[in-house]
């Protein structure tokens, strides 16, 4: 009986371990609510229809800038967060095509993809 008991515990114990970890790794992976920081550089696409805004951020003196793009839909006038690296003051960006980028080396689909340097996995990211 003890020894179910025990199995129990440490059953829950594991659950919870990985859903902080999901969780964790969840708020860590999100464009959203990162630093503004300054505008650097606007790119315009050919067609028109997209607008890229690099921006330098850094939180202090010892710390070294981050770099954030974010893409504005000029039709629908939304914007979005798709490019986030540390320790990064170049924003070198290369249009591929009409909806497909490459920011300091990462090619990203401005329709869905994006790149954030915390996660593991990043969407719409193709090296």
């Amino acid at each position: 009986m003890i020894n179910y008991v025990r199995r129990i515990i440490f059953g829950i114990i594991i659950i919870f371990c990985v859903l902080g970890i999901v969780l964790y790794c969840s708020k860590k992976c999100s464009m959203e609510n990162l630093p503004e920081g300054n505008l650097k550089n606007t790119y315009y696409s050919r067609d028109g229809k997209y607008t890229l805004n690099s921006y330098l951020y850094s939180p202090g003196a010892l710390v070294n800038f981050s770099l954030r793009v974010e893409v504005v839909n000029n039709d629908t006038k939304k914007k979005r967060n798709i490019y986030w690296n540390f320790d990064e003051d170049s924003d070198n960006i290369e249009w591929i095509e009409e909806s497909v980028v490459i920011i300091n080396g990462q090619k990203i689909d401005l329709e869905n993809g994006w790149y954030n340097c915390e996660c593991i996995i990043n969407n719409g990211v193709s090296e």
